[in-house]
């Protein structure tokens, strides 16, 4: 009976020692060291690479812009429903070299450009002179005019038209003096003979001169309308 308590015993104690050595010491796992518990995400190294994000295009400097329009010329322009379209049977125009012979500002300053334009669009507004004090009309002449005689080289803007401008002369006042030009060409013609259907001896279109657009103005006085 006491062998049977005693077998008992050992197998007992021997179940007991083999069910401790199969329990993880405190701080393992299954022979593996303790994990993080916190959730980490790997890098990811398969598949295509992240593009970065797109960055804004750098912002250009804005450009520079022209002054302001002067305010009486806004005022001031007046652009036909139907722009008038120049007439060449109205006036008898000279050859580009015949018109550069006879071009000139003083007495020994010819151009040596061939004309794109009439002579009235080089010619300076002499009889809207009277109309301003004569030391701003020689100090306009010397700014806008002399520098063009000086480099020879055509103006950019017809000097009638920078003149109205500048000096802010009314379409009433310089469509009567443009009367009054024709007029002094028609008596001078039946007093002399002189012909002035010639091309130096057009008359102003004020309707074109206060449109202010140089691309009207340009079209309409070229000398080659085809």
């Amino acid at each position: 009976m006491k062998k049977i308590i005693v077998t008992v015993f050992l197998i007992t104690l021997c179940l007991s020692l083999l069910a401790s050595c199969g329990q993880a010491k405190p701080g393992e796992t299954s022979g593996k060291g303790t994990e993080d518990t916190e959730s980490v995400t790997p890098a990811t190294t398969d598949g295509p690479a992240t593009e970065p994000p797109a960055t804004e295009p750098a912002t250009a400097e804005p450009a520079e812009t022209d002054p302001e329009e002067d305010e009486w010329v806004t005022a001031n322009r007046v652009i036909p429903d139907e722009i008038p379209e120049f007439d060449p049977s109205t006036v008898e125009l000279y050859s580009p070299e015949e018109a550069m012979s006879r071009m000139y500002y003083e007495s020994a300053n010819f151009p040596t450009y061939c004309p794109k334009y009439r002579s009235i669009y080089y010619i300076c507004p002499t009889f809207l002179y009277d109309l301003v004090d004569r030391q701003e009309v020689d100090d306009w002449y010397n700014e806008t005019v002399k520098p063009d005689i000086e480099n020879d080289v055509e103006p950019t803007e017809m000097y009638t038209v920078n003149f109205v401008k500048h000096f802010h002369i009314a379409k009433e006042d310089f469509e009567r003096l443009s009367a009054e030009r024709l007029h002094d060409f028609e008596e001078r013609a039946e007093k002399t003979g002189e012909k002035i259907d010639t091309e130096d001896h057009e008359i102003h279109n004020a309707d074109i001169i206060y449109t202010f657009d140089n691309d009207i103005i340009n079209n309409y006085y070229l000398r080659d309308q085809g």
